[in-house]
């Protein structure tokens, strides 16, 4: 059932951006609908865009509300920022590209919102991890992810604050905490729910919070998919452990061939399915490469419902404690 968006004026968010500006623009993706237009979130969304801890939230409002000033700024934001940041707005661009090229085919001009429609939002589910979309052949049970885990939550009475602290265990806070740790971690997750609607995000703003996960979508818009793309997502996720060097791929008919160096040459073998990643492939690949070097920590694949995998740079005696007891039910993809 679709809710109904609260009407919110311009001071109202600008108060709102004044006390938790994180939590003010994921509300305005999602909960509320602004009585002002797409160029004026725009206004208050750029200041944003280049901090760490509002800036996911400032571009998933902007990709939400689009506006021409909005795209040239997303078009150019510099190349370290936040991965999650990255891919908002890789996937937004899809989007308009390929709703472009509907629009002419259909023989239609595309237009832009108006200032009027900036209370609808192209998108509710933008940058969120509740999109389903299937990515495996195992999609019946991919949808069925969040269901299962948030009965799990349920049965052991696993609350918001208890998810928190029982993810504090895997050591990867992020570098900007200060205070109480469960401070650092809540400020502005939406929902403001003791349990969220669906746990997933939760984990997933976690993982992206901690700098210590790579948020790629499995579909790369290219065939076949760059690794060199991939690999250095994952570099930029390990806080400097994993370097993955002179980086080459050879397409076949069905497989990419891929090699890399880190401490010596590996190569792995990725199956070609069109413009798709071969995850696990990449995966086994670069902690063999991880444990090569005496590299304590690995690559570990988060549950997800959506194409969007998350690959979290942790040690996985650590990770597997946290995953019994937040999320046993799911299964990997």
């Amino acid at each position: 059932m679709t809710r109904t968006r609260r009407t919110i004026s311009e001071s109202r968010f600008r108060r709102a951006c004044e006390r938790d500006p994180h939590d003010a623009f994921f509300r305005l993706a999602y909960e509320w609908a602004p009585s002002f237009d797409a160029d004026r979130i725009f206004e208050l969304a750029a200041p944003y865009l280049s901090e760490f801890g509002t800036n996911v939230a400032a571009a998933t409002a902007l990709v939400t509300y689009p506006s021409p000033r909005g795209d040239e700024a997303l078009a150019q934001l510099p190349a370290d920022v936040h991965p999650r940041v990255r891919q908002i707005v890789k996937e937004y661009f899809a989007r308009r590209v390929s709703g472009d090229e509907r629009a002419r085919a259909a023989g239609r001009e595309t237009t832009r919102p108006t200032a009027s429609a900036a209370a609808q939002p192209i998108s509710p589910d933008v940058g969120s991890s509740s999109a389903a979309v299937d990515t495996t052949d195992s999609s019946a049970d991919d949808s069925d992810i969040a269901a299962a885990i948030r009965a799990h939550w349920a049965a052991h009475q696993i609350d918001r604050a208890r998810a928190i602290e029982i993810w504090h265990a895997l050591g990867i806070e992020p570098p900007a905490a200060t205070g109480a740790p469960n401070d650092a971690f809540e400020v502005g997750f939406p929902p403001r729910s003791a349990t969220p609607e669906n746990p997933l995000d939760l984990i997933a703003w976690l993982a992206d919070r901690s700098q210590r996960c790579a948020a790629i979508d499995v579909e790369a818009s290219t065939s076949p998919p760059d690794y060199a793309f991939f690999l250095d997502e994952l570099e930029r996720a390990s806080a400097g452990r994993f370097e993955a060097r002179a980086v080459s791929q050879t397409a076949r008919p069905r497989t990419v061939r891929v090699q890399f160096e880190c401490g010596c040459v590996h190569r792995f073998t990725a199956r070609l399915d069109d413009d798709w990643y071969d995850v696990r492939a990449t995966l086994a690949a670069v902690n063999r490469a991880l444990a090569s070097v005496a590299c304590p920590e690995r690559f570990v694949e988060l549950p997800t419902d959506d194409q969007v995998a998350r690959l979290l740079f942790v040690e996985p005696r650590r990770y597997r404690g946290v995953a019994r007891a937040l999320f046993p039910a799911a299964r990997p993809r």
